[in-house]
């Protein structure tokens, strides 16, 4: 959530971009994003949550690494890039660790645990954002 909320201020404040150039900058990794979900979901279906993790992990390290050693070089074509690497990263990782544990809880403590996991996720982007 932080990123959603840094990269475009970074493209308006430090690269001087327009609110438009900002916008879309991050439309491809969402539009990835959306495309991924439902394949990465059957994949935790089809085999165990250790495999869509391990794939998100590598996608989401990769890029926040990518990030820090190209700091110096960020144009608005590099943040997307490493937009787009991040979000399938995200795609793989959040939603699918959301429905295992989910899966864990007794059926009567569901929606109490998916309530839990909607602050914490409220609060750490706060935070990340800060």
């Amino acid at each position: 959530m932080s990123l959603t909320f840094l990269l475009p201020n970074y493209a308006q404040l430090i690269l001087k971009k327009g609110v438009t150039i900002s916008g879309i900058m991050l439309l491809c990794g969402s539009l990835i994003s959306a495309i991924l979900q439902p394949l990465t979901g059957r994949m935790l279906d089809s085999f165990s949550v250790k495999i869509p993790l391990v794939i998100g992990a590598f996608f989401l390290i990769t890029s926040t690494i990518s990030f820090t050693i190209f700091q110096r070089y960020l144009s608005v074509f590099l943040i997307a890039a490493l937009y787009v690497i991040y979000m399938i990263g995200f795609s793989f990782v959040f939603n699918n660790s959301l429905t295992y544990a989910l899966q864990k809880l007794p059926l009567k403590l569901i929606s109490d645990g998916n309530a839990v996991f909607n602050t914490l996720q409220q609060y750490a982007g706060s935070l990340g954002t800060s």
